[in-house]
């Protein structure tokens, strides 16, 4: 059975012990710390359980996002949930057959429990503030350089990383040139546990540089010395993070809806 946040500490604590070493339970776990388990039109979340009463899926909405994070027990009721909300895209550590409108995308899960000495160039790394003038500067550099992907409009951008930076789950770190960002890296959601980074985004005369590994290799080790476990999800540049220290630990998926007029 599934069954939505009461925002009893039980069901904060079942939250948090199924989603304390995984990037997309680090997602769900932001969000709820982000927002203060409050209820939002915008936001819910949800905890599928086993026959014996035990918390096995923990699911998250925001917005026409949906995050899945854990053992699904009945793939039938949650494929007949996620039918009834109609997300836009779906976020897995799972692998799931949804309707044919999903399209599914996948790649490597990887994971830093300790960095290895890497040198690279002595940059000068700031840390974003949660104002628009910062984060409009970091969102044209990752529309610039993002290769055939389009990030979502700056608003909803905005929106997100702001809250989530003034509320401890999110943090973004640039090397400026004339002051404007040449390379950008973001810790996307943070938990005590875990750290998730992506946005990694560098312009294209200032490659080769070591901007990114650095960035990376920053945040990665601020994060090890706070006990978290620090994860990434790519689907190329693989090489550049195993000489970090990062390894493969699994495998995420996406799921994208098609319109069937497409």
């Amino acid at each position: 059975m599934i069954y939505i946040n009461d925002f009893s500490r039980k069901f904060e604590l079942s939250l948090n012990a199924i989603c304390s070493h995984s990037p997309n339970g680090t997602r769900i776990i932001s969000y709820h710390n982000a927002y203060h388990g409050i209820k939002y039109n915008f936001l819910d979340f949800w905890l599928q359980k086993n026959s014996d009463g035990k918390p096995t899926c923990a699911i998250c909405r925001y917005y026409s996002t949906l995050i899945l994070c854990g053992e699904c027990c009945d793939e039938t009721e949650l494929k007949d949930f996620v039918s009834m909300l109609s997300p836009e895209m779906i976020m897995s550590d799972s692998e799931y057959s949804f309707s044919q409108n999903y399209a599914c995308v996948s790649g490597e899960i990887m994971v830093c429990k300790k960095t290895l000495p890497l040198a690279v160039e002595n940059h000068k790394i700031h840390r974003s503030l949660s104002d628009m003038s910062y984060l409009r500067k970091v969102y044209d550099l990752l529309c610039r350089t993002y290769d055939g992907i389009s990030p979502d409009s700056f608003e909803d951008y905005f929106i997100d990383m702001s809250h989530k930076i003034r509320h401890a789950s999110a943090e973004i770190y640039s090397i400026y040139e004339e002051n404007k960002p040449i390379s950008t890296a973001a810790v996307t959601a943070l938990s005590d546990t875990s750290a998730v980074i992506g946005c990694v985004a560098t312009d294209y005369e200032s490659r080769n540089k070591g901007c990114a590994s650095a960035l990376v290799q920053y945040i990665t080790e601020k994060h090890l010395r706070h006990g978290r476990e620090v994860y990434l999800q790519r689907e190329r540049h693989i090489d550049l993070y195993e000489k970090i220290g990062y390894v493969v630990s699994g495998t995420w998926y996406e799921y994208r809806f098609v319109s069937s007029t497409e």
